[in-house]
C-alpha cells in the first residue's frame, strides 16, 4: 500500500497531529463533562440516581458507551464534513484525506477513528508510527487508507 499522493503543502509531522489531538482532547472532555453535569442533574431532578451496585455498574458502562459514542461522532462527523479536520487540526491547519488527497466520506471516517483502538491497545504505539514512515501515516491512518496533510 504505497502513496502516490504527494500534497502540495507536504504530510503532516507528528508534533502537529499529536498537539491537534491534545486540543481535541481538551476540548471534548470539557464538553463530555458539560453534558455528564446536565446528565447527572437532570438524572437527580426526574427521580435520584441508582445506589446498588448493579446501578452503578450500569452507570459506568453508560458512562464508558457514551463517551465512545460522543468521540466517534465528534471525529467522524468533522472529518468527513467540507473542513476534513477536527477542531484541533483545524488549529494546526491540517487536514484527512484519502491516499488520493480527496476528502473521506462518514464510513471511512469512522472506520478511521475506531481503528484508533487498535493504536491504543498496542499500548500506543500506533500513534508514534508517523514518526517512522515517510508519508506520516500512523496505524489507524494505515488501517482506514487516509493521510493527515498540511492545509496550505
Amino acid at each position: 500500500m504505497t502513496v502516490t499522493f504527494v500534497p502540495p503543502a507536504g504530510f503532516a509531522p507528528f508534533w502537529k497531529r499529536a498537539v491537534a489531538a491534545v486540543v481535541d482532547f481538551i476540548l471534548w472532555t470539557v464538553a463530555y463533562y458539560i453534558i455528564g453535569v446536565v446528565a447527572l442533574m437532570a438524572a437527580i431532578i426526574i427521580g435520584g440516581l441508582p445506589y446498588s451496585t448493579l446501578g452503578i455498574l450500569g452507570s459506568a458502562i453508560g458512562f464508558l458507551t457514551s463517551a465512545i459514542v460522543v468521540g466517534w461522532l465528534y471525529n467522524a462527523l468533522l472529518e468527513s464534513s467540507p473542513w476534513q479536520a477536527t477542531l484541533g487540526k483545524m488549529l494546526m491547519d491540517i487536514r484527512v484525506c484519502d491516499r488520493d488527497g480527496e476528502a473521506i466520506g462518514f464510513k471511512r471516517a469512522t472506520g478511521r477513528y475506531f481503528a484508533k483502538f487498535v493504536s491504543t491497545l498496542l499500548l500506543g504505539l500506533g500513534f508514534i508510527l508517523p514518526l517512522f514512515r515517510p508519508e506520516r501515516q500512523a496505524l489507524h491512518d494505515r488501517m482506514a487508507r487516509t493521510l493527515v496533510i498540511n492545509r496550505f
